[in-house]
């Protein structure tokens, strides 16, 4: 008697964690009409406009770096139902003139939405805030081609599935990557004015959880274009890629960026407005330094 008593307490023990679970998601349940066997993972939209600002990160127009440099920016996303914060750090190291290594990260973010946003991307969160930990972003850029007012590179950047938050469509905890050509000009109009021109073409592919599309391969394209004066710079960016699967994997950025540079140091601030498939409106400022 005793230890049927006991194998009862020890099934009632291993169970109840799972009656918990279930009750716990049985808003989500209903809402979404479950059929009961697909994993809830399998109704999110791997796309842009149903993730969140730093899940699908859009490569610059970038030309090659001399010395290591630190990249740390306070940004702030928002549309009309979401609002979202976080840091962003990058380091660039060279390794002689010909090769560039880049590694990116949002180590933090906060968000919140609202629940028109929690259920339109199938969210698993009833409350949808909280904090997340963004992917690391492994970049290599090769030098092709240079002549003394311009240079032609190959850039290929892996995103990891590091991320964290998939229940809240933060990140999509699946890899990533790119590859594309970058072409820079520098103009000089005399020892005051500057101008520089970036234009980049490439591949963007990520992994999907549709059945008969597992990977999403898009068509990656960036232009930028930069006046200098004396200290004082401002850089126009359009940036963006076309997948071939048509769920909101068009998004389109401009970001207009204003920055001063003093000693080895620059200070930016900059907005970015969302044209196309990917509905945030970034706010951001930071410092980059070289060293």
């Amino acid at each position: 008697m005793i230890r049927f008593n006991l194998n009862l307490i020890l099934f009632i023990f291993l169970i109840n964690p799972k009656i918990i679970q279930c009750q716990e998601f049985e808003w989500w349940n209903e809402k979404h009409d479950w059929d009961g066997t697909t994993h809830w993972s399998d109704y999110l939209i791997m796309s842009p406009k149903f993730f969140g600002p730093n899940a699908f990160p859009i490569p610059f127009p970038e030309k090659m770096i001399e010395e290591t440099n630190l990249d740390l920016s306070f940004n702030c996303h928002s549309n009309k139902n979401e609002f979202s914060k976080d840091i962003l750090s990058k380091i660039s190291i060279p390794f002689g003139s010909k090769v560039n290594i880049k590694l990116q990260i949002n180590p933090v973010e906060y968000f919140s939405m609202d629940s028109v946003i929690r259920d339109k991307r199938f969210i698993r969160d009833k409350k949808s805030r909280g904090f997340s930990v963004g992917d690391l972003l492994f970049e290599t850029k090769m030098r092709l081609y240079e002549r003394k007012n311009y240079e032609l590179n190959m850039n290929v950047g892996l995103k990891t599935a590091s991320g964290s938050q998939l229940m809240n469509a933060r990140y999509t905890d699946s890899p990533s990557y790119y590859f594309n050509i970058v072409w820079f000009n520098e103009y000089s109009i005399n020892q005051k004015y500057d101008i520089e021109t970036g234009f980049l073409l490439g591949l963007y592919v990520w992994q999907t959880n549709l059945n008969d599309y597992r990977q999403n391969d898009a068509l990656l394209s960036s232009f930028l274009i930069n006046f200098s004066f004396k200290n004082f710079n401002i850089q126009n960016t359009i940036r963006g890629f076309k997948g071939y699967i048509g769920n909101g994997d068009f998004p389109i950025l401009y970001r207009i960026k204003f920055s001063t540079n003093i000693k080895n140091k620059e200070f930016f601030i900059f907005k970015q407005y969302t044209l196309k498939d990917n509905p945030f409106n970034t706010l951001s400022f930071g410092i980059s330094s070289n060293f």
